[in-house]
């Protein structure tokens, strides 16, 4: 099961990416920039440039999801 986590690299976001790779789901985190981000460090996910301003970046992340955690905040 693919689960999509927006604002994964944040406190928050990174903690529900952590409990989800840890129940076994392949996670993909939608972050502004590439990482390395140290709120992910030591655990797998796929990144994925996005922004909340950007529709087609948002459609390309959740292109196969089953689930998405919105974690993100806007600023």
């Amino acid at each position: 099961m693919k689960a999509v986590v927006v604002g994964g690299t944040g406190f928050i976001g990174s903690h529900i990416a952590r409990e989800l790779v840890r129940e076994g789901l392949d996670v993909r985190v939608v972050t502004r920039s590439r990482g390395p981000h140290r709120a992910l460090e030591g655990i797998r996910v796929e990144e994925v440039i996005g922004s909340l301003e950007d529709r087609e970046s948002l459609i390309q992340a959740f292109r196969g999801a089953h689930a998405v955690f919105f974690a993100a905040g806007y600023y």
